[in-house]
């Protein structure tokens, strides 16, 4: 029963999914406070920062106030109680849950200072070093939720420091341990962090601006993947809404210069995308505050070439690999600010608009900067904006694919001049009607309509004869409800449905003899609302019609099932969606239906008309007598379907006595009678006087619903209780059913908190809301009945997070009754319990050591029961599907864990801040250093359940019976088990290493996985020095930013007439592995490994840690490196295998831990197998190689000698060897031994040439040229476009893309097309059209042809640039009509033939205001010639993880690792 005014504040977790915070809230002018003792004080002054107004709409609202006070109260006193006491778990992660029920409840009933202080609380939480990914996780998405509201906190109010969320970004996203397995982060945890800095940014200081850029612009370098996580960098952190006298500080730092190198870069590089929507983001949020003009033909030319589309007659597209679509999210703000991919551009294009236009027009005054008076969009913007989008709109109406998208832009662009945007869709609905012949065409339209609806019907001056059209719009919709086209009657009864939400269906004919100020248009709508009787006679004559039909018989075969198809049930919803209650009444009296679909059909439109006459509880009392005796004939009737609908009827019985729910939906809170109804036509409901009508349960209610269960339900309990006593047993007719499982789920039932069906509630309100809100005003602007509606779902809220979450003594009961039914005779049950159900946490993977630490050996020792036998192909997938949960579920559980002397600060301000008042006093001194204690005990504590959880499973790895199976479990869990904060047991070190060469493959790889991470850990630190570069250089670099090759960096390139060929020579060079260094510019501190710190010998065996003996001393048994060798270059997958990353980790690892000491032994091995030309074979000799250059970057001059010495003639043996198969292996390795490049051998690169001459011209390759290597680059290019002049004629290659040819001629044509997509500077278009000039004078009417084709590839890509030189155009023109009067007929036709696209002009310099003399200019342009795109197979192994960490989800990631 529920109760009103139950306060139920529970102390318990709230277990509950996190909803979306859409909800409307107000101020409140006054609030109650709790005094020190916990007693309620006086009104005061406290003003709450954004309450949530449906609480005030409540029945039991005078008492929320008090219950609020008290749990924000407690919730300020327990959780900064936790922080001062360092508990982070379970104390500080139980009480933050609590704040964020607090916010779902009571939205920010708290005060600034009080917000301001949970804010930098949970900052400082969130950004704690080591705390637990899950834990930080959960901060973050409260944070997140308390930085919503971004108008009530102003950057004078809170200033956060950007530094500490930057690191923890970059220790999780471009995490250095997690491609190993050390560290495990939830799936999700890009996404959250990227919504955090979002929600953050606004709060930087406004010095971040400069600070930022001083640490990434020394990453800014085009011919490094590192660029891609320096822009991306930029493009979430850099803030840009500042106030106007800050933006010297802010984005004109960097406008400039990013928007420099954004337009001279023309290939699409990976990062451009990050660029543009930092752009995006700056225009949006400064509108009016830019200079965009000078940009604009180059944002729109860019914007156009993005989209990617055909071209020509040849329907030409850009390559895919330089294919790099701008997101379409951010492309609508940047050309909103500036006033599928089409398809989604038309989409939200609008919607952008409608958020722009509510900004400038209707959005309440805050802190943000407005956008200036000349700078906003004046109704002649909007007109003109919507004539330039109608067209597109219209014809996308009818695509099958798209109709959707464009209706929703219909939507917006009505919302801003429906003068313009609904007149021409009513003219194609009504034309839609008429048409029986075009059932798309109508559902297409009446799509948009429902869209437009509010629009339409709601009292505009812009357009008031958009109401006339509702009534014939109604009418000609009525031959919709066909019972041949369910697709057609779903929209039809759709389209009803919204209109007659929207119109009140009353009779106002009479209305114009008692109004004497109406207008004609009004006069004419009162008159015309005397046919919504004529109307709702014949919509009811349709649907009778429609249920008729409906007969199981005709709607499907006999022999099917009597399941309702899913057409079948939507009709039902819209027939339940609109009644009149005498047809209604005498239609189901006077005819006979059958039960499975018409019946249906008629019991929902009588479900309708019940709710329409808003029967409630009150109601059936008057038939209380008739409704027990009914339930109690038909709860026992032996028919399934009788019985059930009999339980049903209950059901909706009981909730109607004993629920509290709104009892009228109308469109006004007052009757007809009094006001004019067509001025309630689309009318919004006031919040402030809502006037919800509730029904709450009476006395007379209550004791109706315990006599029902007296008279039905105690009976039943006592036969179960009779039958399983063995005193009364029942016959088979009166069990029916299994008892244990209906005994199971009666049990359920008790324990469910309908959390799913209000999930769909919501979703559905969502869905309703965003089909009929006006976007445009916002501020609630909803009509009354949605209004109402969000305020039972605030009730319902209440209910699952307060009455739901409450643990009580019943539900323990029931949770262990239920694990012993579920375990007691079924041997498969604990497997079940442990597995959950689909998408649940799985129990077997719980953040908690002593969870884990009984569960995972358990599941490994019952391989070992006799019951447990893997004959059972049920159990082998039930074991497989509980693994995989672990493995996707499974993150990092903390054990290290501190709470910096920062939140303790904040924490002790909570405690004395007022309004309420902390309802617990402040910890002592003594219980500070009592809890400071507890945090380091618990440290260690939790370190030896981790090591004793290693121990046993290594325990159970011992056991010689262990089945297969069970073994490859342990090994999986056991390697889940390392960490990067805590080193492995030298007893798991000894498994791994032995696990090398176990006989089962699976076990090698993950100990193959583990082992490199494993040396990760061992890695000994290295000492570093801070240099400063001008000192090495002795030059200074001048003012600004310096791009390129230049005498300050001179010292870092490679010079191989300058190698180091001693000790001494080799000991006094410096060294950085950065390679993006001082290409821009130079780090702040520039640390490089400082020179004595170069070991000169091998680590000796007496200070070698445990583990560390264990690793050396099995590489240095002979037999176990020849029995390694010969598994690692087994074939695995015939024709599927590739270069192993984490085989590389494994041998990189092991030569910068120990150095050449495993050198003798395993060369005799490399020299054997890069000789044979097994695929096999050469590719465990490519990942041992690339291992070898990659561990050798530290060692000493003479061992690196050595070793080059040794290599040089081993890749050279190997790359005479090389095969298709391994070709792409090669490219792998060389790349990957590339990233640190070995200065000490200029052999190297001799030795790789032979791989890289293979390559043909076409591929990408990126090449970082000087001056000289450019000159000698072109001199290269030119040299191969030789053979396309040594003839006159120049031939029409039209097959060329589907032949094998590989003459010289035709590498040059494809050569030519590589750059045809090029973009053209405004400097070159003269140039360019003075060469087809030329070229369409030509005697070769080939040459003719190819000016036309290359034109319109030409133009295309460089449209809006060519529109900004108006003379151009002029010219173009000129030559289009030129050849377009040839005599050749191929010229004539050139619009219609298929021809190939032609090569471009000749290469052009670059534009002058980017020319400058090297190491001077802002941005060099032969520095963004190329970008560091790979050939297919040249990726670096330990890098393309790296790379694409911040584009793949963290699931994906996970994937990869599992499946390695």
């Amino acid at each position: 029963m529920e109760k009103v005014g139950d306060k139920g504040v529970t102390r318990q977790q709230n277990r509950h999914g996190q909803h979306e915070q859409d909800l409307l809230e107000i101020k409140s002018d006054q609030t109650m406070t709790v005094d020190g003792d916990g007693d309620m004080a006086g009104p005061s002054v406290f003003t709450p920062q954004k309450e949530i107004v449906y609480n005030g709409l409540l029945p039991y609202s005078d008492r929320l106030d008090r219950e609020a006070t008290e749990l924000l109260a407690e919730i300020k006193a327990n959780l900064s109680r936790a922080v001062l006491l360092r508990e982070l778990w379970p104390g500080v992660a139980f009480w933050s849950r609590k704040l964020f029920s607090f916010l779902k409840l009571y939205g920010r009933r708290f005060s600034k200072e009080d917000h301001i202080l949970f804010i930098k609380l949970l900052y400082e939480l969130v950004t704690l070093p080591n705390l637990e990914p899950h834990m930080m996780q959960s901060y973050a998405r409260l944070l997140i939720q308390l930085l919503k509201k971004k108008e009530l906190l102003s950057r004078d109010d809170l200033q956060l420091p950007w530094r500490p969320l930057y690191d923890l970004y970059d220790r999780v996203v471009y995490s250095k341990t997690e491609h190993l397995g050390l560290i495990w982060f939830p799936s999700s945890v890009d996404h959250i962090l990227k919504a955090l800095i979002k929600s953050c940014r606004l709060y930087f200081p406004a010095s971040s601006t400069k600070e930022m850029l001083e640490e990434w612009r020394p990453l800014l370098c085009v011919f490094d993947m590192i660029m891609q996580k320096a822009v991306g960098n930029m493009e979430l952190f850099l803030p840009t809404v500042m106030p106007p006298e800050e933006h010297s500080q802010g984005f004109q730092l960097w406008f400039d210069e990013l928007m420099t190198l954004w337009v001279s870069v023309q290939n699409q590089p990976s990062w451009e995308g990050h660029l543009v929507n930092l752009f995006a983001r700056l225009a949006n949020d400064n509108i009016g505050y830019v200079d965009w003009n000078p940009y604009i033909p180059t944002i729109f030319t860019r914007i156009l070439r993005s989209l990617n589309l055909p071209v020509g007659v040849s329907q030409m597209v850009a390559p895919r690999y330089l294919t790099n679509s701008y997101d379409i999210g951010h492309l609508v703000l940047w050309i909103t600010a500036l006033l599928s991919r089409l398809m989604r551009l038309l989409q939200r294009l609008p919607a952008s608009v409608v958020r722009r236009v509510h900004r400038e027009r209707h959005a309440a005054p805050s802190w943000i900067t407005l956008v200036p008076e000349c700078q906003r969009l004046t109704d002649t913007d909007l007109q003109e904006f919507t004539r330039s989008l109608i067209g597109a709109a219209l014809q996308a109406m009818f695509s099958k694919t798209g109709s959707t998208d464009a209706a929703y832009a219909l939507q917006n662009l009505a919302l801003l001049t429906p003068e313009l945007a609904i007149p021409p869709v009513l003219e194609k609905t009504y034309a839609a009607m008429e048409t029986l012949t075009e059932p798309h065409t109508l559902t297409a339209t009446l799509s948009c309509m429902i869209g437009m609806a509010r629009s339409l019907v709601s009292p505009n001056n812009h357009y008031p004869e958009g109401r006339t059209h509702v009534l014939p719009l109604l009418m000609g919709s009525l031959p919709g409800v066909d019972p041949n086209d369910f697709s057609k009657c779903m929209i039809t009864f759709q389209f009803i449905a919204t209109f007659t939400t929207l119109v009140p269906l009353v009779d106002c004919s009479s209305a114009p003899s008692r109004h004497s100020d109406l207008t004609e248009t009004e006069k004419d709508l009162c008159f015309a609302s005397a046919e919504f009787e004529d109307f709702i006679l014949q919509f009811l004559d349709r649907c009778f019609a429609l249920i008729d039909s409906s007969t199981l018989e005709q709607t499907r075969d006999e022999t099917e099932t009597d399941t309702q198809t899913h057409l079948e049930s939507l009709v039902e919803l819209g027939l339940s969606s609109t009644v009149a209650l005498q047809k209604v009444y005498n239609f189901a009296t006077s005819n006979i239906f059958e039960t499975c679909v018409s019946g249906r059909m008629v019991a929902d439109m009588c479900r309708a008309a019940a709710k329409v006459t808003r029967v409630d509880g009150e109601q059936l009392l008057k038939y209380q007598e008739d409704m027990e005796r009914i339930l109690s004939v038909c709860v026992r009737l032996r028919c399934k379907r009788a019985y059930t609908l009999a339980c049903s009827l209950l059901e909706h019985t009981l909730r109607s006595l004993s629920l509290i729910y709104p009892t009228e939906y109308r469109s006004t809170s007052g009757g007809f009678d009094t006001d004019l109804p067509i001025q309630d036509w689309g009318r919004a409901g006031d919040v402030a006087a809502l006037g919800v009508c509730w029904h709450v349960p009476s006395q007379e209610e209550e004791n109706f619903v315990f006599q029902l269960l007296s008279r039905l339900l105690h009976p039943e309990l006592e036969r179960i209780k009779g039958h399983v006593s063995g005193d009364h047993p029942m016959s088979r007719y009166d069990s029916r059913e299994n008892y244990r499982e209906s005994i199971c789920q009666i049990m359920r039932l008790l324990l469910r908190t309908h959390k799913k069906e209000f999930d769909s509630r919501w979703k559905s309100f969502t869905l309703v809301k965003k089909s009929m809100e006006n976007r445009l005003h916002g501020k609630k602007q909803h009509i009354r009945a949605l209004l109402i509606d969000r305020v039972l779902l605030q009730h319902e809220m209440r209910k699952l997070v307060v009455d739901g979450s409450e643990y009580k003594v019943v539900h323990q009961e029931l949770l262990c009754d239920l694990l012993l039914l579920s375990t007691s005779t079924y041997s498969q049950g604990a497997l079940y319990c442990l597995l959950g159900v689909h998408n649940s946490v799985c129990q077997a993977s719980v953040r908690d050591w002593d969870c884990v630490g009984e569960v995972w050996p358990a599941l490994v020792r019952c391989g070992l029961s006799p019951s447990m036998t893997l004959e059972k192909s049920s159990i082998g997938r039930l074991l497989d599907d509980i693994t995989d949960r672990i493995h996707r579920q499974h993150d990092t559980i903390g054990i290290y864990f501190t709470v910096s002397e920062n939140c303790v600060e904040i924490a002790n301000q909570i405690t004395q801040s007022k309004n309420p008042t902390a309802c617990l006093e402040a910890p002592s001194i003594e219980e500070l250093k009592e809890g400071l204690q507890r945090q380091r005990i618990r440290n260690v504590v939790a370190a030896r359940k981790y090591e004793k959880l290693v121990n046993d499973l290594l325990d159970c790895l011992e056991d010689r019976e262990l089945p297969w199976k069970f073994e490859h479990m342990a090994t999986d869990l056991l390697s889940l088990l390392l960490r990067d904060d805590h080193p492995l047991p030298p007893d798991a070190v000894l498994f791994f290493t032995q696990s090398l060469i176990h006989d089962s493959i699976s076990i090698r790889k993950v100990a193959i996985s583990a082992m490199a991470a494993i040396m990760k850990q061992l890695k000994r630190p290295r000492q570093k020095v801070s240099v400063k570069p001008s000192d090495i250089s002795g030059i200074e670099d001048p003012e600004g930013v310096c791009v390129g090759d230049r005498e300050g960096n001179h010292w870092l390139q490679y010079d191989s007439s300058n190698l180091p060929l001693s000790e001494e020579q080799w000991d006094s060079q410096h060294y950085v592995e950065k390679t993006h260094w001082g290409y821009y510019s130079w780090p702040r501190e520039m640390m490089i490994y400082a020179p004595s710190e170069k070991p000169k010998d091998d680590l000796p065996y007496e200070k070698m840690s445990e583990g560390e003996k264990i690793i050396f001393e099995y590489f240095s048994d002979p037999e176990f490196i020849d029995q390694l060798i010969e598994f690692l270059s087994l074939e695995d997958r015939k024709g599927k295998d590739s270069f192993n990353p984490r085989r590389f980790c494994l041998f990189k690892g092991l030569f910068r831990n120990y150095g050449d000491v495993f050198l003798p032994l395993l060369w005799p091995h490399l020299e054997q197998l890069a000789s044979d030309p097994h695929e096999s074979s050469q590719r465990c000799v490519c990942e041992i190689t690339a291992g070898l250059i990659r561990g050798s970057k530290l060692w000493s001059f003479s061992k690196v000698d050595r070793l080059w010495q040794l290599l040089c003639p081993l890749i050279r043996t190997a790359l005479t060897n090389i095969t298709v198969e391994t070709f792409t292996d090669w490219g792998t390795c060389i790349a990957t031994a590339c990233v640190v490049w070995p200065s000490s051998s200029g052999e190297y690169l001799n030795c790789c040439t032979g791989y890289w001459l293979t390559w043909s011209p076409n591929s990408p390759r990126c090449i970082r040229m000087s001056g000289s290597a450019l000159a000698e680059f072109v001199t290269r290019v030119l040299e191969r476009l030789k053979p396309l002049t040594s003839e006159p004629e120049i031939h029409n290659h039209v097959h060329e893309e589907n032949t094998q040819e590989t003459d010289e001629r035709t590498q040059a044509v494809k050569l030519l097309k590589t750059g045809q997509n090029g973009l053209l500077y405004p400097e070159h278009i003269p140039l360019v059209l003075a060469a087809l000039e030329e070229m369409a004078g030509s005697r070769s009417w080939h040459a003719r042809f190819s000016v036309l084709t290359y034109l319109q590839i030409m133009v295309f890509y460089n449209l809006f640039t060519l529109l900004s030189v108006p003379a151009e155009v002029l010219c173009i023109r000129k030559l289009v009509m030129q050849l377009l009067l040839d005599e050749q007929l191929e010229l004539n036709s050139a619009s219609i033939l298929a021809a190939p696209p032609p090569p471009p002009p000749p290469p052009l310099p670059p534009p002058p205001h980017l020319q400058s003399s090297e190491g001077h200019g802002r941005h060099h342009p032969q520095w963004f010639t190329a970008v560091p795109v790979l050939p297919p197979g040249l990726q670096s192994a330990d890098t393309a993880p790296d790379a694409e960490s911040d584009s793949s989800s963290q699931g994906q990631r996970r994937a990869s690792l599992h499946s390695s």
